[in-house]
């Protein structure tokens, strides 16, 4: 599925956008990740953004941030483009970070933001695989303070990740998830439920990706 990105740089060029996604970059970073489904990104008086916000947009993007937006090219659910971005970046503002169904096949074209050009559907797997064992870390720490997960483990073979600036091959990864996931099972605590049902929808969606790669 390839997504189309387009740098705005006014609060006019904003208007009436309407199913895609936006990027908001500020210091070379990723800032905030949103959508526009429902309703328009600006240009109407139920807009996300109407009017009242223009001063503030404007403001933004005189003074160094910068705007893109991606348009899917295919109809798909704009919800899972963004949870998917969202949990590859991890941007500074989006605090609230919900689990859903996540897309790794997005490809991009057009004015790809630098700060995720190396968009492709290996990449997305490893981000948001890594991403959301380390988030859920401390989750299931504090859900069972008697579990027999052996957190360190997971810990450590992420920053070896992470420190080599690269990512795991696929093989390493589904071994270290099948870990994780065999561990959660074990425990058997319905506490961990909700983590392991993620767990599983997670690991399904990035064995299809090793698969078609």
């Amino acid at each position: 599925m390839n997504v189309v990105w387009s740098k705005v740089k006014s609060y006019e060029e904003t208007k009436l956008r309407k199913n895609c996604v936006y990027i908001h970059v500020w210091n070379k970073s990723l800032y905030y990740i949103g959508k526009a489904e429902n309703s328009t990104f600006s240009g109407e008086a139920n807009s996300r953004y109407n009017v009242a916000y223009r001063h503030w947009i404007d403001g933004c993007l005189d003074h160094g941030a910068e705007l893109y937006f991606g348009s899917p090219e295919a109809a798909i659910d704009v919800s899972t483009l963004e949870e998917t971005l969202i949990l590859a970046f991890l941007p500074k503002k989006n605090t609230d970070i919900s689990f859903g169904i996540l897309n790794f096949g997005i490809f991009s074209s057009g004015a790809v933001p630098e700060e995720i050009s190396t968009l492709n559907s290996q990449f997305l797997a490893n981000k948001c695989v890594s991403n959301y064992l380390r988030k859920n870390f401390e989750k299931i720490t504090e859900q069972d303070k008697n579990s027999q997960l052996d957190l360190e483990r997971y810990k450590i073979l992420m920053d070896q990740r992470e420190n080599r600036g690269g990512t795991f091959g696929v093989e390493k990864i589904i071994d270290i998830f099948e870990r994780v996931y065999s561990d959660v099972e074990k425990i058997g605590n319905y506490k961990l439920k909700k983590v392991l049902v993620d767990l599983c929808e997670i690991y399904r969606a990035f064995k299809k990706v090793a698969r078609d790669n």
